[in-house]
């Protein structure tokens, strides 16, 4: 393994423990599975749709009984099992028994058909664990929608699922330290692409640089975080967390 590789898994750490909103979905999958996990058949088969480098594949693994985890994206990584578009999933009807999509539905310029897509392959009573943005800066890659924890209820039921359990991130407080994130995270001209980029030496340098940067929001973030859980909830959040079941009776799309 080259120092660049070295590198870049090291910040990838970085963000993925000391970043609250990574943190955040992690807690989410853990606190799913100590729920709902006995509902999900022993062996089960487990999809997660744009997965990226597959940062949830760990706490899944420990947090349900997974006997396959099928790490799908359109741009593929060193730990994608199966390229392809969410909108057109290359998989049977009712074949899988827990989804996972994280962050992704934004970037499809049909969300509608990629809900119908999970909705399609998972089996009755299989289970969705989403997040999406509602108060965020638009992403870097490209960027479609965006919605109130209601409003992916919405979707959801429509469907055919049962809404089990649903989150916000943070309130008006953690809002605001994510924009200075945000802000924190593009100072330095040039897209920051995340693994997509080339890792080129200046690439990697910007990447340091960025994480230097970054750290002190992030640390805001957290704090954010603790002020908005002792204060009224209000409509103004960074986005929202949902577990979902795929009813029996629901109907096949």
């Amino acid at each position: 393994m080259n120092k660049t590789s070295v590198f870049r898994k090291f910040a990838r750490a970085i963000r993925q423990n000391l970043y609250p909103i990574p943190w955040q979905s992690k807690q989410f999958i853990r606190e799913s599975g100590s729920r709902f996990a006995a509902s999900v058949k022993s062996g089960a088969v487990c999809l997660d749709i744009g997965s990226g480098v597959s940062p949830h594949c760990t706490a899944i693994q420990r947090s349900f009984d997974i006997s396959r985890y099928i790490a799908l994206d359109l741009a593929p990584s060193e730990s994608t099992t199966v390229v392809a578009d969410a909108a057109l999933l290359p998989l049977p009807n009712s074949c899988i028994d827990l989804a996972i999509s994280m962050e992704v539905l934004q970037h499809l310029d049909n969300a509608a058909i990629g809900l119908d897509e999970v909705a399609r392959v998972l089996s009755p009573n299989g289970l969705l664990i989403v997040s999406f943005p509602f108060t965020y800066a638009e992403c870097d890659v490209v960027d479609f929608h965006r919605w109130t924890l209601k409003g992916m209820e919405y979707e959801l039921k429509a469907r055919g699922f049962e809404v089990l359990l649903a989150r916000r991130r943070g309130g008006v407080f953690f809002v605001l330290a994510s924009m200075l994130h945000w802000g924190a995270q593009h100072v330095i001209p040039g897209a920051r692409r995340s693994w997509r980029a080339p890792s080129t030496p200046l690439a990697v340098l910007r990447s340091g640089l960025v994480q230097l940067l970054a750290l002190p929001t992030a640390a805001l973030g957290w704090l954010a975080l603790g002020i908005d859980s002792v204060v009224p909830v209000s409509g103004i959040y960074v986005g929202g967390l949902i577990i979902a079941r795929r009813l029996k009776n629901a109907d096949a799309f």
